[in-house]
C-alpha cells in the first residue's frame, strides 16, 4: 500500500526528507484524505504520459536542464 509505505518513510528519521510522489487512479483519488495526499510532494492522476513523469521527477529533485547525472537519477527514482 502506497499510503502506508508513504507513513514509514516519513515516519522515519533517516528517510523523512526523501521526496515521494503518488500516482492514483481518478476514482481512488476520492478515497484518499487529504492529509493523506499530504505526505506526498506530487500526486499525480493516472493516465499518466511519460513526459508528465519525467517533468514531475525533475521538479521534484530540483533538475533545471539535461545533464548524464540528472537522467542517472530518473533511472534510480524510476526503479524504486
Amino acid at each position: 500500500n502506497g499510503i502506508e509505505a508513504a507513513e514509514y518513510i516519513k515516519n522515519n528519521k533517516k528517510l523523512k526528507n526523501v521526496p515521494l510522489l503518488l500516482m492514483i487512479s481518478t476514482k481512488d483519488r476520492f478515497e484518499v484524505d487529504a492529509d493523506k495526499l499530504s505526505l506526498f510532494n506530487r500526486v499525480m492522476l493516472k493516465p499518466i504520459k511519460t513526459t508528465r513523469i519525467i517533468n514531475a521527477l525533475f521538479q521534484t529533485f530540483s533538475i533545471d536542464h539535461y545533464e548524464d547525472e540528472a537522467i542517472e537519477i530518473l533511472l534510480i527514482a524510476l526503479l524504486f
